[in-house]
């Protein structure tokens, strides 16, 4: 497999970039079954050269139950069959390479499908190995959910699991949330990273990661209730960096004295960030954060190592 080129000394070539979003279940359908797919994209790269694009952004390409029409990723390093194969997604690839454009893709890191292998071994047992991939808690002893989190449906966030604990779902039920204050959940990612890379991904799209921030460690942690009025922002959500520890962030007003608690929460107001991965410069990730104090959508680069 091949990688992204490098770009040497030069600028990012994401600065000036013109790049082109497609939702590809509703592009080009190249073989009649009502769904765009990959195939449809090639057929009409040369559409997109004229246009002037330098990159295609691909909304979600990986397999999916489609509870949320493919933002529910049951496999980080497939390609759903609705919409072709790896195969076809490697031919994408290097065709549009041909033609001076490069591929981006939807990377979902908040949460897994219900389906996805981790979440199936994770909810066999609370000694599983992958348990700590997501975020668990004890219920009430009222037997309750751990406390008034909702999902951004405006039901409770906290699905209760045979397995004798609620998980945290900050979207749907099928869509449990990844715990990325887990350095194994850390790896996975910089892996499956490394696999598109490899492939000749020129970046990934990150739509929004929300997680609880513990100030505690073991099974024993808990989050407090937080405070809500229609005011305030819905969306509660944490950009996925090393993975959180340098960020500004603020936290809920209470009545609880927070160093005693062991979680908080973080909530950011939203702004666009464009980061920058990889040591070569060549690789662009993109995603959503919240930062206090702004007022308005602005952008931000910054490289990591």
């Amino acid at each position: 497999m091949r990688r992204a080129p490098d770009l040497g000394s030069g600028p990012p070539w994401w600065h000036g970039a013109v790049i082109y979003q497609l939702y590809v279940r509703s592009w080009r359908d190249s073989n009649d079954d009502g769904y765009g797919d990959l195939r449809g994209i090639i057929e009409r790269l040369d559409h997109l050269s004229w246009l002037g694009v330098d990159a295609i952004w691909l909304s979600p390409t990986m397999p999916s139950p489609d509870e949320d029409w493919g933002y529910d990723v049951s496999d980080y390093t497939g390609v759903h069959p609705e919409l072709g194969t790896l195969a076809d997604l490697d031919e994408l690839i290097a065709e549009a390479g041909r033609r001076g454009l490069r591929v981006l893709l939807d990377l979902v890191p908040n949460h897994t499908s219900s389906a996805h292998p981790w979440f199936i071994e994770a909810a066999a047992s609370r000694e599983a190995a992958h348990r700590d991939y997501y975020v668990w808690a004890d219920p009430r002893p009222d037997g309750g959910p751990p406390n008034n989190w909702v999902d951004f449906t405006g039901r409770p966030a906290w699905q209760w699991h045979e397995s004798g604990q609620y998980y945290l779902h900050n979207f749907l039920p099928g869509q449990p949330d990844l715990n990325w204050w887990e350095p194994a959940v850390h790896r996975e990612f910089r892996d499956i990273l490394d696999f598109w890379f490899e492939r000749g991904v020129a970046g990934t799209t990150r739509p929004w990661t929300w997680t609880p921030a513990p100030t505690g460690t073991g099974p024993g942690r808990r989050c407090r209730n937080r405070p809500y009025s229609p005011g305030e922002d819905l969306l509660r959500i944490v950009g996925v960096q090393n993975f959180l520890e340098s960020r500004q962030h603020r936290t809920d007003g209470g009545t609880e004295d927070y160093s005693s608690q062991k979680c908080v929460v973080i909530v950011f107001r939203l702004i666009s960030v464009v980061d920058a991965i990889r040591d070569s410069g060549g690789y662009l990730t993109a995603g959503y954060r919240f930062v206090p104090g702004r007022e308005r959508c602005a952008g931000e680069f910054h490289w990591e190592y």
